[in-house]
Order: C-alpha cells, then sequence, then structure tokens
C-alpha cells in the first residue's frame, strides 16, 4: 500500500505493474506479515528502459511508418521515417543509460 499511497496510482494497476517487473526478473515478492518488493537485481543493474519495456512493451515509434503513409494519409517521404528511426534508437539508447540506482 506504501506505493498506492506515495504515487496515487490504483491498488490494481500497481499489482498488475508488478507481476510484469517480477516476471522480468526485477522485482522479488517477500511473503509474510512484513513482507513486500525488492529488486531482483542491483539497482544499478536495472536501466530505465528496462522498466520502460515491463510496463510499456518495446519503444518503437516506427512501426505506425512502416506502410508507408503517415496516420494522416501523408505519403511518407523517407526523410521523416529516418528523423524518427534516429530519434528512437537516440530514445533507447539515453534510457537504457539510466540506471535506477542514477534515480535515487
Amino acid at each position: 500500500m506504501d506505493i498506492v499511497n506515495a504515487t496515487g496510482i490504483h491498488y490494481p494497476y500497481v499489482m498488475k505493474i508488478a507481476a510484469r517487473l517480477k516476471k522480468a526478473g526485477l522485482l522479488n515478492v517477500v511473503l509474510g506479515r512484513c513482507g513486500g518488493y525488492t529488486l531482483g537485481k542491483p539497482a544499478e543493474k536495472i536501466s530505465v528502459y528496462d522498466v520502460f519495456v515491463c510496463v510499456e512493451g518495446e519503444l518503437r515509434i516506427k512501426d505506425s511508418l512502416q506502410s508507408g503513409h503517415l496516420p494522416n494519409g501523408e505519403q511518407n517521404d523517407g526523410d521523416l521515417e529516418s528523423f524518427l528511426c534516429d530519434l528512437q534508437d537516440k530514445m533507447i539508447a539515453e534510457l537504457s543509460e539510466i540506471s535506477i540506482a542514477d534515480l535515487m
């Protein structure tokens, strides 16, 4: 309940996220009266991107452009796709560089 109180996120959603993080090995469940969660590996070894992927799935800006058309029906000229691919790669690289320990 501490997480719920600290974040204001509804309990069912916290439990859903915790289950995903546990499945990925990022969290351990401690059972019992004083139970809770511990990190599944050192905070230095868990990147922000690891957490992002567990909660949101792979970061893919480009997927919506693979048809060659933009969502509003305009033709994709390639420059935009190249820009978005570069942006996606940079975002993934940047989020992968930041560890949970860096945030603490």
